[in-house]
């Protein structure tokens, strides 16, 4: 190729020097040109291999150190979302060696059918791994796929960009920068599915070899066969980005290419097709149970909780060697797997000066347009400048009406920066036009800034599995395909992992899958569930108790004895994460609350204590439908609520000064309402907690609120409409207990004429409801089952 008249945009890179395309200007090359083309190397010669090498020993590193000598007992990750993919590691071979349909199953969340589909199912690594896994168990086998997965994520990249640059340092650069991207780093600490980004960067190779004529349509057919349905396997999410993506990058290369380009991307459309076409079918089951298990289960307004903040692109987080110092800069309660836009001030400077540079070139113009509109997109529909502040942005009608947009994470953009930028950087640090001190200078710092956190003990967590079920001796006291229930509970815990160490010998009434949804829906209804997540008491605590237990016919509930087993938020400087504690005193009496009148002698064996749950005495006493039950659990918490903020104000109280704590230091609410799982470093949660809201609006008001299900909402709104000055149900909204995330929000505002009538109508309701609770013969199982 020939050099500009200045000099400057010599083509270094082997694509341009190897095709009959010309990637400057999108247009058929001269053939003298074509014929001086270098052969292409091989995906698998000794580069290439060299390569995976250095990130494999990258990979062992950065995540691998603190496993030296506990393999076996610690695992890669932080927080509850490495939990579930530990359970699933093993329940695909486990079901397939049962016989049982591996998309169902009934032993989480017992006796509900959860369909895997719906979920990260990790379904090709865990048949991919499932030889170690029933060889040496879940945790190594997971523990060696994230291994892997950076690695072939930062191979797969290498692949790509020494195609583009055709030199081996830059591409092996490059491909560090996507395989260790802060989107790969934030999500090797709990989302193996989406550490897994080989399949991006291997369909970008095999789309431009094909343009370039160097592969056959039916070469191209059988590869893109392979990526998509490789990639359908791990994350199915990440594959309808790719593709709009890729329908997006093909667009551009349409409008800033030649026409000989433009007819190469019309004759790509037939076998890229029959990719799909193929690759569904190769998937059939999985897009099967995908489509008919029913609508996605997504909390409303999912966009706007896990969109990119702006400050982020420049400030790292923990994840990264400078981000443990600068993330306090960034704002806090984002969980940090989810601030993933970290790019950085030198990526930023290499991407303005190459695209400066270069201005003239396809490859250069497509890498920083695609940048452009990732980085919007990940903003989602409203630009974040605060925890609950923000303004709309123009695609906002994509997210909130688009079908593809409307269960989309805008977070999840920033998982296709890192191919932008490392081409870029690839380009960068093979131009021969520079030199090699200012090339790798620049690229030296680069690098530095993205580099991972060197600690090693931050990126594993030890598993904290019990005795009773790491030294099998819950098959002395729990029977097959018994159902139980753990405390912790769901996502407050690891129960998933001590589930699968004991084989999927028993069934659990609870677990954790994901937080879209963090409790499926046969759950949801029952008020017990949000006290069991929140560990504070509810009105009416041994009913609400006792009925979920029959429901479910939970026959032992089974609680760690000391030690720290608990996942608590920490809010403090920078995204959110989390740590395990042991249980408070506050805590350890609401568990005795729940269970200790059921079983007041409880066994206590292998580092828990088993409460044994008498169902036959229970089951003719505890016959509440959870909505009959939810409806009386909102009526007393209401009624307490607006008696404890009436008299509250008639003692003279401060109305600037009215909440939650306040109400309970007077003893106006009961003090074990507001107790249970917070976090720390958290706002003191003096208005809103455990799914209560009392406070003073800005405009003098009185503001009372509760969660619950919609038709009891609603129907406590009817009874108290005549004394507000407003009333409303409104959609669920992020909170501390994962069980409110789920249930409708009822939010009452009263003037003090009205919250005086308010609280006369409650006490009346709530006498009667005493005088009637009175009048009853009390049920033995209520009474105290073994007194």
């Amino acid at each position: 190729m020939r050099q500009s008249n200045n000099g400057e945009a010599q083509m270094i890179n082997t694509t341009v020097n190897a095709t009959n395309l010309d990637y400057r200007t999108g247009t058929r090359k001269p053939a003298a040109d074509a014929n001086r083309a270098v052969r292409r190397a091989s995906a698998f010669d000794r580069e290439s291999l060299a390569a995976f090498a250095i990130y494999c020993g990258l990979s062992l590193l950065f995540f691998g150190r603190g496993l030296i000598g506990h393999f076996g007992d610690r695992y890669i990750g932080v927080g509850p979302d490495p939990a579930p993919a530990l359970y699933l590691m093993l329940w695909w071979p486990h079901a397939l060696a049962n016989l049982q349909n591996p998309f169902f199953n009934r032993l989480v969340w017992a006796p509900e059918a959860i369909n895997y589909a719906h979920f990260p199912c990790l379904l090709s690594p865990a048949l991919l791994m499932s030889p170690l896994t029933l060889l040496a168990g879940p945790i190594v086998s997971y523990n060696a796929l994230v291994l892997l997965s950076t690695a072939l994520s930062a191979w797969a990249a290498f692949i790509l960009f020494r195609y583009l640059c055709g030199a081996f340092g830059a591409a092996v650069a490059g491909g560090a920068l996507f395989g260790y991207s802060p989107f790969a780093l934030s999500h090797a600490l709990g989302q193996a599915h989406l550490v897994m980004g080989a399949f991006i960067p291997l369909a970008i190779y095999a789309t431009l070899r094909r343009l370039s004529n160097e592969i056959s349509a039916r070469r191209f057919f059988v590869w893109m066969t392979l990526i998509i349905a490789g990639q359908i396997g791990f994350a199915l999410e990440m594959l309808a980005l790719g593709t709009l993506l890729g329908a997006v990058a093909l667009a551009l290369a349409w409008l800033m290419g030649g026409a000989d380009l433009r007819r190469r991307i019309v004759r790509l459309a037939a076998p890229l097709a029959a990719s799909y076409c193929a690759a569904v079918l190769l998937a059939a089951p999985y897009i099967y149970y995908f489509f008919a298990g029913g609508a996605l289960d997504f909390s409303p307004n999912i966009a706007l909780h896990n969109s990119a903040m702006p400050s982020n692109f420049i400030l790292p987080t923990q994840v990264n060697l400078f981000g443990a110092w600068m993330s306090r800069w960034l704002a806090a309660r984002t969980p940090i797997y989810d601030t993933t836009a970290y790019v950085g001030a030198p990526a930023l400077l290499l991407i303005a000066i190459v695209a400066a540079r270069r201005s003239g070139e396809i490859a250069v113009k497509m890498c920083v347009a695609m940048l452009i509109i990732l980085a919007t997109l990940s903003l989602g529909p409203v630009l974040l400048t605060g925890p609950h502040r923000g303004i709309p942005m123009p695609e906002a009608f994509l997210y909130f009406y688009a079908p593809l947009f409307k269960n989309a994470l805008p977070v999840r953009f920033t998982a296709f920066f890192f191919i932008c930028i490392g081409a870029l950087a690839a380009l960068w640090l093979s131009d021969k036009a520079l030199s090699a001190t200012v090339r790798w200078g620049l690229g030296a710092i680069v690098l530095l800034s993205l580099t991972p956190n060197l600690n090693a003990s931050f990126w594993s967590t030890n598993v904290d599995t019990p005795g009773f079920f790491r030294n099998g001796l819950y098959r002395k006291y729990i029977s097959p395909g018994e159902t139980i229930m753990i405390l912790p509970y769901g996502i407050t815990g690891t129960s998933d992992v001590w589930q699968a160490d004991a084989r999927h010998f028993f069934r659990t009434a609870g677990g954790y899958l994901s937080v879209s949804p963090p409790v499926p829906r046969g759950y949801r209804d029952w008020p017990a569930v949000r006290a069991f997540f929140g560990l504070y008491e509810i009105p009416d605590l041994r009913r609400n108790v006792a009925a979920f237990l029959v429901g479910k016919q939970v026959s032992k509930v089974l609680v760690p004895d000391g030690g720290a087993h608990l996942l608590q938020w920490t809010f403090g400087d920078g995204p959110a994460s989390w740590r395990l504690r042991a249980f408070s005193p506050d805590e350890n009496a609401a568990i005795d609350a729940f269970f200790g009148w059921l079983d007041p002698a409880p066994l206590r064996v292998g580092g828990v204590t088993i409460y044994r749950i008498p169902l036959d005495r229970l089951k003719d006493d505890a016959q509440d439908t959870p909505a009959a039950l939810q409806l009386a659990t909102g009526r007393a918490f209401i009624q307490k609520l607006l008696t404890a903020a009436n008299s509250y104000l008639a003692d003279g109280g401060d109305l600037a000064n009215l909440n939650l704590i306040s109400g309970a230091a007077r003893g106006l609410l009961p003090r074990l309402w507001l107790t249970g799982a917070s976090a720390d470093n958290y706002l003191p949660q003096l208005e809103n907690r455990n799914g209560l809201t009392l406070k003073a609006t800005d405009n003098g008001l009185i503001e009372v609120g509760i969660t619950g299900t919609a038709g009891a909402l609603q129907q406590i709104a009817r009874e108290y409409k005549a004394y507000t000055v407003a009333a409303r149900v409104m959609p669920p909204e992020p909170a501390l207990n994962v069980a409110d995330w789920v249930l409708p929000v009822l939010q009452m505002r009263f003037d003090r004429e009205g919250l005086a009538k308010a609280a006369a109508y409650a006490a009346r309701q709530e006498a009667s409801a005493a005088a009637n609770a009175s009048e009853a013969p009390e049920k033995g199982a209520f009474a105290g089952v073994h007194d």
